[in-house]
């Protein structure tokens, strides 16, 4: 056993809540402040020592009290400074360091053959050899050579062990009955391959149901391919975009994942033997299971030529939307170059005090796309129009702009947004992100905002060349990084609800119900018009914003639910509820605990508990 480094002075000790009432002692984690820990478990070298730890210990606890549930089996971080008080820490001393590695060893190696053998019987059933040259990765057991030299792997290895238990963390379910459960995976009823069609966020959350259907229907999925042919343009691979070793590992107890096909069925992919389809928009489970499964039985590989909007927001099994959700946020992640650089924005931004993200959707190709032309010039109205009939897949061509605006189907102009931004008494001294891409028309159209807020800034105005060099005319990674940043900002205001402002809206409401603010663009484009004509002052203007997005705010709700009319409700990813109701609401700033939901119902509270939410320094008292 390597000798334990000291410990990081840096790293402030974890603050435990009360010991859960074991049959043997446990030390609990708060498991907001997991991810953190991980990354001090990298830093000071104990990738070794959790490897037996982790796993020996869950074994043990289970088998002296299999009633106990996982999410309560937490290890505190700080306990374990070196060997000794690891061993304190860990059993109370009844056991020792050596014996918890041994347990941990020996359910390794008992796990890998049970599932070596699985592997080869149903690739022989399927008609695929079991050799296969290397292609065929068995996601669900850990690599060759774990027991070896730990520091070197890094932190990749150690997740295979620690993700049970971070899964258990999360309330879901009990490792024990989970472990269990795996047998499921062990069927496999064939493979499925997918192609996602549109922007990153609209193929993030069609990842996510990817994977919730090859989960219920018991099939292989081979990593899903991402749009190059769409107005984007973009190149970018799934590796490119997201940390596919992470997305692979931590699904390894859900779904069988592989990177390409076994070279069998490969060869008769690339002789166009196989089924290709376009899935149904807003299915439900049952459609999967009684048209789609006989298909995959039938031909051995099924290919979804569209993934955008498959699967239905409401009606489906509890675990498959649970399952949606752990995949969004926390198996599907970006690459450590993308996390890194959003982090360097993000502290670039925090260091100047607040700050607000803009999703500013005033983009060429959303103007073409929605037909929207209201303060263009005809120059700008006749390219708009031009660039929506050169692009077939985009059905609707003839399209009454000014009426469009009316019913609030269009996304504000940015002097529409300042308006309203100055109604809110959002603090003209506020930093101003703006997330998106190139806005049409340019400084022209930006004038207003920079003149009301001096402080906007964007990713190319707080890195330099060399920073985004490798980002360059890749559109999705750059969307990346304004995915992160919002994420993190004080507030996120979107001007349209197209997929990256409902993807983000969840996501913030997952950590917490950090304040979002969602315009009802309907209502702004009569106020809008009233002000300019001079029928409102600006007195009854702004009063009227505020009136109408007082309760906009991204506090909890329940998803609206339209029976036969999907594209009218409200989107799973933009309100999961079925995790939310699962998770302690946080404060928005501090990650302290807040009130609890309620638990045993699974329901929302309906007030907000007190003190949940803090005003902003950067809005005045009268939106309060």
């Amino acid at each position: 056993m390597p000798p334990i480094p000291p410990s990081n002075p840096a790293v402030a000790p974890v603050k435990s809540p009360p010991s859960a009432d074991f049959s043997i002692q446990t030390h609990p984690l708060n498991r907001h402040t997991w991810p953190s820990d991980l990354e001090t478990v990298e830093r000071t070298g104990l990738l070794s020592v959790f490897l037996g730890v982790i796993d020996g210990l869950c074994g043990l606890v289970l088998e002296r009290n299999p009633s106990v549930e996982a999410s309560s089996i937490l290890i505190e971080f700080e306990a374990f400074k070196d060997s000794d008080s690891l061993c304190a820490a860990a059993l109370s001393g009844k056991i020792s360091l050596e014996d918890l590695e041994a347990r941990g060893k020996q359910r390794l190696e008992h796990g890998q053959a049970a599932e070596h053998d699985s592997v080869e019987a149903e690739d022989e059933a399927l008609g695929d050899p079991g050799d296969s040259g290397g292609v065929i990765v068995d996601v669900r057991s850990p690599p060759d050579g774990i027991r070896g030299d730990m520091e070197a792997e890094g932190l990749e290895r150690m997740a295979l062990l620690l993700q049970p238990l971070r899964v258990a963390a999360s309330g879901e379910t009990s490792l024990y009955s989970r472990r269990e459960n795996r047998s499921a995976t062990q069927k496999n009823n064939g493979y499925l391959m997918v192609s996602c069609n549109g922007g990153l966020n609209q193929m993030r959350s069609a990842i996510c149901d990817m994977v919730a259907i090859a989960r219920y229907l018991n099939v292989t999925l081979i990593v899903p391919e991402l749009d190059k042919t769409s107005f984007w343009n973009d190149p970018s691979e799934f590796q490119d975009i997201f940390d596919l070793n992470h997305f692979i590992t931590s699904l390894r107890d859900e779904v069988r994942i592989l990177k390409e096909l076994p070279p069998r069925l490969k060869t008769r992919v690339e002789l166009g033997m196989f089924y290709s389809m376009p899935p149904i928009s807003w299915s439900g489970i049952s459609y999967y299971q009684n048209q789609i499964l006989p298909l995959i039985r039938k031909h051995k590989v099924v290919h979804f030529n569209k993934t955008d909007s498959r699967l239905a927001n409401n009606g489906l099994p509890l675990e498959i939307q649970k399952l949606r959700c752990r995949v969004n946020y926390a198996f599907l992640r970006f690459t450590p170059q993308i996390e890194e650089l959003g982090r360097s924005i993000i502290r670039i931004l925090q260091q100047n005090g607040p700050f607000l993200v803009l999703h500013l959707r005033y983009e060429m190709d959303m103007l073409a796309f929605s037909g929207c032309t209201h303060d263009c010039t005809d120059e700008e109205a006749d390219e708009l129009t031009r660039m929506r009939y050169a692009y077939p897949w985009w059905k609707e061509k003839v399209i009454n702009s000014d009426q469009k605006r009316k019913d609030g189907f269009c996304p504000l102009t940015p002097e529409e947004t300042t308006l309203v931004l100055r109604a809110l008494d959002i603090d003209r001294n506020v930093q101003i992100y703006i997330a998106a891409g190139e806005i049409y028309g340019g400084e022209r159209r930006m004038a207003a905002l920079s003149a009301a807020y001096p402080k906007v800034v964007k990713k190319e105005t707080l890195l330099g060349p060399s920073d985004l060099r490798y980002f360059q005319n890749h559109s999705s990674q750059m969307a990346a990084l304004d995915y992160l940043v919002s994420l993190e900002s004080d507030i996120f205001i979107p001007t349209y609800d197209g997929n990256m402002a409902k993807v983000v809206e969840g996501h913030r409401r997952y950590l917490g119900f950090r304040k979002t603010i969602l315009l009802d663009r309907r209502l702004l484009v009569d106020l809008l018009d009233e002000y300019n004509n001079g029928t409102l002052s600006w007195d009854e203007f702004s009063l009227s914003v505020k009136a109408t997005h007082a309760d906009r705010m991204g506090s909890p709700t329940r998803r609206v639910v339209i029976p036969d009319r999907p594209k009218e409700e409200d989107y799973f990813y933009a309100n999961p509820q079925e995790h939310l109701s699962q998770r302690s609401m946080m404060e928005q700033k501090g990650g302290e605990l807040g009130e609890e939901m309620d638990l045993k119902n699974g329901t929302m509270l309906e007030e907000e508990p007190s003190g949940w939410i803090q005003k902003p320094a950067f809005f005045s008292d009268a939106i309060w």
